[in-house]
């Protein structure tokens, strides 16, 4: 609050106990008040309720949290990296659609088709097989990596079961 406003009768500028030399000299602008001198979220959540309030907070920290995770994640690769001595060349580079992969990897997706396919449950073994072995180079035609040869690996499978 400003006490001025609490005053019946404001003091004359003769009142004042500094010289007026001094006062001009010592007189400093107001800080601002107002919106700019709160959190930046404050405007927003102003007219929120608690429960609404609480729910903004919890999603700003995760946000925060799962940013500073991405940045985490991203240091340790690049550490990793530069320890190994790998570089963009030394990845798995994926080729075209038109990609072929060699025999040791035919009869992988052969075996995964036939695996997959006589299963009672095809898309559940799928996706563990995916969630287990996600990272394994042999894998990737389960994301996309020689997706005409592991569509046909998975057709000739069902016409042999059949």
């Amino acid at each position: 609050y400003d006490v001025r406003l609490l005053l019946d009768v404001l003091p004359a500028a003769h009142d004042h106990p500094y010289p007026p030399s001094s006062t001009s000299a010592a007189r400093r602008p107001l800080p601002p008040s107002g919106w700019s001198d709160l959190p930046s979220d404050s405007g927003d959540t102003f007219f929120f309720s608690p429960e609404e309030a609480e729910a903004y907070h919890r999603d700003k920290r995760r946000k925060l949290i799962d940013h500073a995770r991405e940045e985490r994640m991203r240091a340790i690769l690049a550490r990793d990296r530069k320890r190994d001595g790998a570089t963009e060349e030394d990845s798995d580079v994926w080729g075209g659609s038109d990609e072929e992969p060699d025999e040791t990897q035919k009869e992988l997706l052969r075996r995964t088709a036939v695996h997959i396919i006589s299963s009672p449950n095809p898309a559940q073994l799928e996706m563990r097989i995916l969630a287990n072995h996600g990272a394994d180079k042999r894998f990737a035609f389960l994301r996309g990596r020689w997706s005409r040869k592991w569509k046909v690996a998975k057709e000739l499978a069902r016409q042999e079961r059949h």
